[in-house]
């Protein structure tokens, strides 16, 4: 909480709200592809809680000043609006028994998928923005290695998350409850 309040708060949320969703996942015997309809809101949930805890525990390093300017409270409101977008409309497509990604059947369900790859990788450009943070706020002093092990994980998570949902984009995985 001293880190990042509103963070940890959203992830707190999400692990709040995986529980209705792992009764629903118990209850409702649907299946898209022979896969709950509430497998993938539920992992998104869980991803989300920790992608948020990490950012907030990350956001820790930055000096305090830092960890509220006014840039940084929009990446915190960037990452928060863009996932909660994505869990909703997966949570809402599970509930209509219809899936969330790969899903152009008509208009409004491909312009859907679209705004989820925008909000994908605005989200994954926060941890991008804040490796950004942390190298700008080192100051004069040597990088700690746990400092450069989290800037250069950050870079990593922007650039592979981005790069595979590019390839992926158009690309259907195969079915199934792998993570």
């Amino acid at each position: 909480m001293r880190r990042q309040r509103v963070l940890t708060i959203y992830a707190l949320m999400m692990l709040a709200l995986m529980v209705p969703t792992l009764v629903l996942l118990v209850i409702d015997s649907r299946t898209i592809g022979d896969v709950s309809v509430w497998a993938k809101p539920l992992k998104f949930m869980a991803s989300t809680a920790l992608f948020s805890l990490s950012t907030a525990w990350f956001m820790g390093l930055l000096p305090q000043h830092a960890r509220v300017s006014p840039a940084n409270r929009k990446m915190v409101w960037t990452l928060i609006l863009t996932s909660l977008f994505e869990v909703t409309y997966i949570s809402f497509q599970a509930g209509s028994g219809s899936p969330s990604h790969y899903n152009v059947a008509d208009s409004f369900h491909a312009a859907m998928f679209g705004l989820m790859a925008v909000a994908a990788i605005l989200l994954t450009a926060t941890q991008g923005f804040l490796a950004w943070q942390l190298l700008k706020h080192v100051g004069e002093r040597p990088i700690p290695i746990f400092h450069r092990a989290v800037i250069a994980g950050l870079i990593m998570t922007f650039l592979l998350s981005t790069v595979s949902g590019l390839m992926l984009g158009g690309h259907q995985p195969p079915i199934g409850m792998g993570v």
